[in-house]
C-alpha cells in the first residue's frame, strides 16, 4: 500500500511539472511589434473599453454614443455615431499630441448615409462644435464631398480620390504628416491615395490647441484607432491593414 501510494506521489509531482512547462498561448498581435515604441495612443474599443491601451489618454463618451459590431463582427468592438444628434468620443487638452514634427492615425470606418457636403470628423484636435478643418488645424481627418476620406492639415489637404467607397463598408485609412518635410499623405486600404509635397508655410510649426475629438457630425462607425510620433511609411501602412482585430 505504502509502495503504491508512493509511485503515485511520483506520477503526480512529474505531470504537475510537465503542466508548467506547457508553453501558454501566442497573444494576438494588436500593433506590428516595431511599430510598439512610435505608439502614443491606441484604441481597440474591446468590450466598449474607452481606455488607451498605450498609455493615460482616456476618452469621454459625449452624448451616449453607442458600441457596435467591430470590424470584424466582434460585439462591442467599435463606437457608432449619428451626426444629427450629435453624439463623440472626446478628450480635453491632449497634451501628448503637442509638438510632434511627425505623426501618424490609423483607423477603420463604416459609413452608413451618403454624404450631403458636410465635413464629417472621424478624428480632428481642434473645436468640437466646428466641423470645419479651418477649425481643426493640427490633424483633420473626415469624411467629405461624395463619401470621400480626406485629410487637412492647417488648411492642406489630401484626398481618396478613387470615389468607390460604399455604404455600410468597412475602410482602413491612414494619415501621415512630417513637417521638416513638409508632407502630408492619404491611404486607405493599404493604398496611397493622395499626397502633397511642399506643404505651405503654415503648417511648419504644430498647433498645441483644441480637443481630441472622434466622429463628431459623423454617420456610421469607428474601430481601431492608432496614433503614432511617425511619419508611417508605406510598407508599415499595408502591415497595419494587414493584421487582424484584437477585439472578438
Amino acid at each position: 500500500m505504502k509502495y503504491s501510494i508512493l509511485i503515485l506521489s511520483i506520477f503526480l509531482l512529474f505531470s504537475c511539472k510537465e503542466s508548467k512547462d506547457v508553453a501558454a498561448p501566442a497573444q494576438k498581435v494588436c500593433i506590428p511589434e516595431g511599430l510598439e515604441s512610435s505608439l502614443l495612443a491606441y484604441y481597440p474599443f474591446i468590450d466598449g473599453s474607452l481606455e488607451d491601451q498605450k498609455g493615460n489618454n482616456n476618452l469621454t463618451n459625449t452624448n451616449n454614443a453607442e458600441t457596435a459590431e467591430g470590424r470584424e463582427g466582434g460585439a462591442n468592438c467599435a463606437y457608432k455615431f449619428n451626426g444629427s444628434t450629435p453624439n463623440y468620443l472626446f478628450m480635453e487638452n491632449p497634451s501628448f499630441l503637442d509638438d510632434l514634427r511627425e505623426f501618424s492615425i490609423s483607423l477603420w470606418y463604416k459609413h452608413t448615409i451618403n454624404n450631403n457636403g458636410d465635413f464629417e470628423i472621424l478624428i480632428a484636435r481642434g473645436d468640437e462644435n466646428n466641423p470645419s478643418p479651418a477649425a481643426n488645424r493640427i490633424m483633420s481627418l473626415g469624411i467629405y464631398d461624395a463619401n470621400m476620406a480626406t485629410f487637412f492639415n492647417n488648411f492642406n489637404s489630401v484626398w481618396d480620390d478613387v470615389q468607390t467607397n460604399k455604404l455600410d463598408e468597412w475602410y482602413h485609412v491612414v494619415a501621415t504628416c512630417n513637417y521638416d518635410t513638409k508632407t502630408v499623405t492619404l491611404y486607405q486600404n493599404g493604398i496611397q491615395m493622395g499626397q502633397e509635397i511642399s506643404i505651405t508655410q503654415d503648417v511648419i510649426d504644430p498647433v498645441n490647441s483644441g480637443n481630441l475629438i472622434i466622429g463628431r457630425f459623423f454617420n456610421g462607425s469607428i474601430d481601431d484607432i492608432a496614433i503614432f510620433n511617425k511619419e508611417l511609411t508605406s510598407a508599415e501602412v499595408l502591415e497595419l491593414y494587414s493584421i487582424e482585430s484584437c477585439c472578438e
